[in-house]
């Protein structure tokens, strides 16, 4: 369903109310009485109300609730009370009920424009434009100088495809407005729709001559006659602009777009590489050509050298951001090497260090690239001008850590916690304090660690990583294995074929005593078939892992297996 400009004040209301518990709902709606109630009534009346309001504010809805309902009991059309009534009962279901509640209480006070609105905008977040409409311009008659009434009534109408009262509803609101370029193009391409090309163009020329002095009609105006292939007529536009601003950028485009259009190629195409390499072109305007130069180009086969000429050139002449952005794309479309990709990336960051789009394609690369320092840089980038993107300090500290600079790096990691709000995504804080948590543990400072971990875990209690890594330093230490236990299992739950994983349930069941257990869970690790060449070869298989399989082999009284994969731990640590 589309958004709808009338629905934003009913539903922030209803977005403060939490929901009432579901109590009743209103057991029948009033008849309208023609009969008045007495003074002590009224009384009761408005002391009653009041409480309700009193109830409400307070967050007492239930309560709130059923004093309104005590307020119908003693007068059946109280509109104001079935109202209050309706806003609750709607948060709570939005159902049929709701809205009838809303429509009575727009029939017991039919001057109340609140009451229009809000029966419109329930109607219309149902999907039920037969009602909302009809009460929308309920609305529209009340309160005649309300243009977004108006220009909601307009996008329904298109929605219904009611081109008339679309015009009728625009041109209320240019009464209430004035003429502007937005709604004289509305009713243009609505007219054009019915294919009242008359009516349409009358749209536009009126425009023009109410609006002597701005050269976007003209233009406009002019573009719609080249494609209805009146090219005089679109020439007069353009010269009428010529006269009153010869280096109108945008009238240089529609001439261009006119030779195109008249098939005048090579006229066209010098036309547009002066202006190209024109010094006082607007970066905007020269970008629009590069880009149209670009896909032109990309059409033509064995362009490829050309189109890199005319961005090297340009980029050299005119140096900016946006040119050497679109040679950057270009240079992606051509497949060109990753290395050709990054140096252009790196053309960018030169004259914009904070293009986001540049550091997050320069990062990965030279990470897998190993070059690591260079990352750092990236890193460094990101955070300076992107503080609250928690990315790049979790990189920052990575790449500090592997490069042996470990205490740097649990700076680097507190640096991207102290940036922390309420926003941040509760994943990468607690990424954040994992690979914090592995830094205090190479330093060797365990209870920190396990401090660390432990806030990860409140952040993601599904960190698959964080709850091995610690079940397994808890499993080195000997300590609470029950817990190593219970972490271990759930981390190959949630990745059941992440060996590494399974090696740490392994690792933990055997020194738990569960020796059967923790040999059917290493042989998962590395499958018994497997050759010893296969199991050298593996890049997955650490000398660590093969050597938790001798040990367990040998605790299950397997010698010769034993034997075997010890041989084998060795021959990978060499």
């Amino acid at each position: 369903m589309k958004d709808r400009k009338i629905l934003v004040v009913l539903l922030v209301a209803l977005a403060t109310l939490p929901c009432p518990a579901k109590k009743k709902t209103a057991q029948g709606l009033p008849a309208v009485s023609a009969k008045e109630i007495s003074d002590a009534d009224a009384r009761r009346l408005s002391y009653f109300f009041l409480e309700g309001t009193k109830q409400k504010l307070s967050g007492n809805y239930t309560a709130a609730y059923d004093l309104f309902q005590h307020c119908l009991d003693i007068d059946p059309t109280s509109a104001e009370a079935l109202f209050q009534m309706a806003f609750m009962q709607y948060y709570l279901s939005r159902d049929s009920v709701a809205r009838e509640m809303f429509r009575k209480a727009a029939e017991l006070d039919p001057t109340n424009p609140w009451y229009a609105e809000t029966l419109a905008a329930a109607y219309l977040d149902a999907g039920n434009r037969e009602e909302g409409v009809p009460a929308l311009e309920r609305l529209a008659r009340m309160q005649p100088k309300r243009t977004d009434v108006l220009y909601q009534l307009e996008m329904e109408y298109r929605e219904m495809g009611d081109v008339k009262k679309c015009i009728s509803a625009l041109d209320r609101i240019e009464l209430l407005d004035g003429r502007s370029l937005q709604t004289t193009m509305e009713k243009y391409n609505l007219y054009q729709s019915v294919k009242k090309r008359k009516e349409a163009f009358a749209e536009l020329t009126s425009l023009m001559e109410e609006s002597p002095h701005d050269m976007r009609i003209p233009i406009l105006l002019g573009r719609e006659y080249l494609e209805a292939g009146e090219e005089e007529k679109a020439l007069e536009c353009y010269e009428m602009v010529r006269k009153s601003d010869p280096d109108n950028e945008d009238l240089q485009i529609a001439m261009m777009e006119y030779l195109h259009h008249k098939g005048e190629d090579s006229l066209y195409a010098a036309r547009r590489d002066s202006l190209l390499f024109a010094s006082g072109v607007s970066t905007d305007l020269r970008m629009t050509l590069l880009s149209q130069a670009v896909e032109e180009l990309k059409a033509t086969p064995g362009s490829k050298e050309t189109t890199l000429q005319l961005l090297d050139s340009l980029s050299h002449m005119y140096p900016t951001p946006e040119v050497y952005s679109l040679r950057a794309a270009y240079i992606v479309y051509a497949k060109a090497s990753q290395d050709s990709i990054a140096m252009a990336l790196r053309d960018i960051l030169a004259l914009d260090p904070s293009n986001q789009l540049a550091i997050n394609r320069l990062l990965p690369y030279y990470m897998a690239h190993g070059q690591l320092e260079d990352a750092l840089e990236m890193c460094r980038m990101g955070i300076n001008s992107y503080p609250d993107d928690l990315t790049y300090h979790y990189f920052h500290g990575a790449v500090l850590y592997q490069l042996g600079r470990l205490d740097d790096a649990i700076e680097a990691f507190r640096n991207g916690l102290m940036q922390v709000t309420d926003e941040s995504p509760d994943e990468m804080v607690s990424d954040l304090y994992y690979v914090l948590g592995d830094c205090y543990h190479e330093r060797g400072d365990t209870v920190e660690a396990y401090k660390a971990y432990d806030t990860s875990l409140e952040y993601n209690e599904n960190n698959a990583s964080c709850l091995n890594n610690y079940s397994y330093y808890l499993t080195l230490q000997g300590e609470q294995l029950d817990k190593a236990e219970e972490m271990a299992y759930r981390a190959i739950k949630l990745e059941p074929l992440n060996r590494t994983f399974l090696d740490t349930y392994a690792w933990v069941l055997f020194r738990s005593g569960n020796l059967s257990m923790a040999k059917f869970y290493i042989s998962r690790v590395i499958q018994p078939s497997a050759t010893d060449e296969t199991i050298l070869a593996d890049e997955e298989l650490h000398p660590e892992m093969i050597q938790h399989a001798a040990d367990i082999y040998a605790a299950n009284g397997l010698t010769k297996e034993a034997e075997r994969y010890q041989r084998l731990a060795e021959e990978k640590t060499e």
